[in-house]
């Protein structure tokens, strides 16, 4: 009987020490927020602008192109597209042609001014998604803002729409 026990004991320390993303925000290397089984990808810090010149200067050198990615923690649509970005169906084009930020937008009062420079003046949605070119240009500026619904939005065009930058 303790033989069994100790058998299903492992079995649940091996099961939660288990994830499917990653630990850590690549940019800061500061942990992500994991509760009650939810993806939190959104850095809260509020070193944005300094992870965002460093990506600029990764896909610079990569010859890769910038995803960066306006969002909250709060916000289900957020989550949803980080977590969609981290499904193996994604890895590899990922991998291959992108790098990745989450920038945290707090209660849509936090790092406006860095949705502001990347173009947009108007309303925004969460997620607010910028397409950068190796170059630094926003390729992707009359879509951004349309992303504030993208749990509901089809995983099939979520990886064309990124697939159609890089080709």
């Amino acid at each position: 009987m303790c033989k069994y026990l100790l058998l299903l004991l492992f079995a649940f320390l091996l099961i939660g020490s288990c994830s499917a993303y990653p630990d850590y925000n690549k940019y800061s290397n500061v942990p992500t927020q994991k509760s009650d089984n939810m993806y939190t990808p959104y850095n809260e810090t509020d070193e944005a602008e300094t992870e965002i010149n460093y990506l600029l200067d990764i896909i610079k050198n990569e010859q890769k192109h910038g995803l960066i990615v306006f969002g909250a923690n709060w916000c289900h649509d957020s989550r949803s597209f980080a977590a969609t970005l981290n499904s193996i169906r994604f890895e590899k084009l990922l991998k291959n042609n992108y790098e990745i930020l989450y920038v945290d937008v707090g209660d849509k009062d936090k790092n406006i001014n860095l949705i502001r420079k990347y173009g947009v003046q108007g309303e925004f949605g969460t997620p607010t998604v910028f397409v950068i070119n190796s170059n630094g240009r926003v390729l992707n500026l009359n879509t951004a803002v349309s992303w504030r619904n993208a749990h509901s939005i089809d995983d099939d065009y979520k990886y064309e729409y990124l697939k159609s930058f890089i080709e």
